[in-house]
């Protein structure tokens, strides 16, 4: 039979007088009272405070008036201007819409497991300054969910520790989130504009990434620290780190999955350090792929067998390029020269390549290896 724990005293089973009881655990697990989520409030940006789908709960509004949920809208006046804290009792997830646009909302504080975060559920609470809860046990993050969120300057924190996290599209864009942390052992997917225009975004921590799509990281430019497991990445996709990393923070990407795809101006714009791609690989460089990265110095390029509209323009700090196709491609990229030191092919197409069109312009950088 399972232990029953009261305050510091042990029992197995027996009867205890409710009004003493202050928490009941069993099996290491808070049965009584449940855990509440803390909403503090404060009512000097407005009185009113509404939450969305939590039929069924108690709502505690912090001062002295409690409400039963018993619709998927629930809203409070309060008459004082001051801070608030508001109780609900039981919840182990954020619902859909759970607080859309309610800007005086300062803190959220729960020690909760929280399974999952619903569609929109603090989509423009830009006021926060102070979340904590327990994601160690979340499933799925829905769309926009902290779209907008959070206080300019607030340094807040996210660890989702649970490998089968799934993300919906937008989940942060335009947020001020400033660290993220995916489990290392979990593969993930970085869903279309996860991260778009995230300006105070600086650490980014994430295991084995599948994909990073459309817009993933694009304009976050305050990145300085990025680690990912990038050997399984299949692709990355249109702008997916355009504009993004804090200029000096030296990022080197390594994309070792044989296969990937990579789309048009993944990186233009970036300041991304420096950038190897399977050399096994062979694709087509898109357009503009790396326009614009005045910060790059070493590129391997693997084996592109052809190049799009200036993919490399305006990389002024590039030192080294390293190509592994046998034949070279038709056209030449334009690659600056302001800083260049070395095109490394394969020795065996040296001759050839210091021959080709347009690559015999690059003819005394050329070195086989």
């Amino acid at each position: 039979m399972g232990l029953l724990f009261y305050e510091n005293k042990e029992f197995a089973g027996g009867a205890v007088e409710e009004n003493a009881i202050k928490a009941v655990h069993f099996g290491g697990e808070l049965l009584w009272p449940h855990v509440p989520i803390v909403i503090t409030v404060d009512t000097s940006i407005s009185p009113i405070i509404t939450v969305r789908n939590i039929s069924g709960y108690v709502v505690s509004w912090g001062d002295g008036i409690s409400d039963l949920a018993t619709d998927n809208i629930i809203s409070h006046t309060y008459s004082s201007t001051k801070l608030y804290d508001i109780k609900i009792n039981g919840l182990n997830h954020f619902p859909d819409y759970f607080l859309f646009e309610q800007k005086n909302v300062i803190e959220i504080n729960t020690s909760i497991k929280v399974v999952g975060i619903g569609y929109q559920a603090f989509y423009n609470c830009a006021s926060i300054s102070v979340f904590k809860a327990d994601l160690s046990l979340t499933t799925r993050v829905d769309f926009a969910a902290f779209s907008y969120a959070f206080k300019e300057g607030s340094h807040i924190e996210l660890n989702f520790s649970n490998k089968d996290v799934v993300f919906a599209q937008r989940i942060f864009a335009f947020s001020k989130i400033y660290k993220v942390t995916i489990k290392p052992t979990s593969t993930t997917n970085v869903s279309t504009s996860m991260f778009l225009n995230c300006l105070e975004l600086k650490e980014v921590y994430l295991g084995k990434v599948s994909l990073f799509d459309y817009e993933a990281f694009c304009n976050c430019s305050s990145i300085s620290v990025f680690k990912a497991d990038l050997s399984t990445t299949t692709g990355v996709g249109y702008c997916a780190f355009s504009n993004a990393f804090k200029k000096g923070s030296h990022v080197e990407l390594n994309f070792s999955c044989a296969g990937i795809l990579v789309s048009q101006a993944s990186f233009a714009n970036s300041s991304v350090y420096k950038i190897t791609i399977n050399p096994t690989v062979g694709y087509s460089l898109s357009a503009s792929e790396f326009s614009g990265c005045s910060e790059l110095i070493e590129i391997d390029l693997g084996q592109p067998l052809s190049f799009g509209y200036a993919p490399m323009d305006g990389c002024v700090g590039l030192q080294t390029v390293r190509l592994h196709t046998l034949i070279p491609p038709l056209y030449a990229p334009n690659i600056p020269k302001n800083l260049l030191q070395s095109i490394f092919v394969p020795a065996s197409s040296l001759l050839a390549y210091k021959s080709a069109p347009n690559w015999v312009n690059y003819a005394d950088y050329m070195r086989g290896f």
